[in-house]
């Protein structure tokens, strides 16, 4: 991938253009790490759906979720996802159809801080990897609350890049430099632990907040993070120099190999009820 979701160019609907076959690889690629999963399950039991119910995903990217919604408001209830790429959106649309869930979904091209919908419109929303990309996460989260009616659910699934500590590696410090290098061009590298606070500003009440920090031990679960990217970033910064970041990366997989990595990286789930 040319130009990633975080470092060199920040998320906007130009670069996904660019290279949507890429993104999309990446969103599914990152959605299949074990503490992703893990997240995503969390994300689902908060939102704690009934069957009829209306439940909106913002940012549905892919779609990969959209399944899983759309089981569990089965067999009356709908699932509306939005996205600000109509390339995603694409991607999305050809994973509803091929799960013959054309019926229970629908798929519609906005922008998360200005929802096409009245006020009250869902039982609940949920978003995922979306707030971190935004000027003001608040203003999407105000948004989700707007359109939910009173006592329904917003649910936000965000990471904390700041969390990310290795062991077993000769060089953790070029690596954790490294990975600092990736993360500088999101717009929001911590949102996930500012969820709680971020919820409470925006109106919502019987707040959650659950980590998701995981131990992985397998460097492929890592490679989401782009290395050789990170490195030619670094490069160009004059952050460190490029054969020992080159020999970081390789002693990372090493390590992995020889069964004596540790490195734990961390995401939040955060759960708010629209007031009654």
């Amino acid at each position: 991938m040319g130009e990633d979701l975080v470092g060199r160019q920040r998320w906007d609907t130009s670069t996904v253009a660019r290279d949507s076959g890429g993104h999309a690889a990446f969103l599914e690629e990152a959605a299949r790490a074990p503490h992703m999963v893990a997240a995503a399950q969390r994300s689902l039991e908060l939102l704690d759906l009934a069957p009829g119910q209306r439940v909106l995903e913002v940012g549905c990217g892919t779609g990969y979720i959209l399944p899983a919604l759309a089981e569990a408001v089965a067999p009356e209830g709908h699932v509306v996802g939005v996205d600000l790429s109509p390339e995603l959106l694409g991607h999305a649309r050809d994973r509803v159809e091929a799960g013959g869930l054309s019926g229970s979904v629908t798929l519609a091209e906005g922008d998360a801080n200005a929802l096409e919908f009245d006020a009250a419109s869902f039982d609940a929303a949920r978003t995922e990897r979306v707030l971190m990309h935004q000027d003001d996460p608040n203003q999407q989260l105000a948004e989700m609350a707007r359109v939910v009616q009173p006592g329904g659910v917003v649910v936000a699934l965000e990471p904390d890049f700041g969390c990310f500590h290795l062991d077993g590696v000769a060089d953790p410090d070029a690596l954790q430099s490294l990975w600092g290098t990736l993360v500088a061009g999101t717009r929001g590298p911590r949102v996930g632990i500012e969820l709680y606070r971020r919820m409470h500003e925006v109106g919502l009440v019987d707040r959650q907040l659950l980590t998701g920090g995981v131990v992985l031990t397998d460097a492929a679960y890592l490679r989401f993070a782009r290395w050789e990217q990170a490195i030619e970033l670094a490069d160009e910064q004059g952050s460190i120099d490029r054969d020992r970041a080159t020999a970081a990366v390789a002693d990372l997989e090493d390590a992995s190999e020889r069964g004596v990595l540790a490195c734990l990286v961390s995401v939040y789930v955060g759960a708010g009820r629209v007031p009654q």
